[in-house]
């Protein structure tokens, strides 16, 4: 669904004792365009 919405933000939430500088990534993660933690 998300690779056809191609003008849609992607935007992930999560706590900020989750949020990390840099993980390591998947070939199928989707990069997100802003995180609110």
């Amino acid at each position: 669904f998300l690779p056809l919405m191609t003008r849609a933000r992607k935007v992930g939430i999560c706590f900020p004792f989750q949020f990390l500088p840099h993980i390591p990534t998947e070939p199928t993660d989707m990069p997100m365009d802003e995180v609110i933690h």
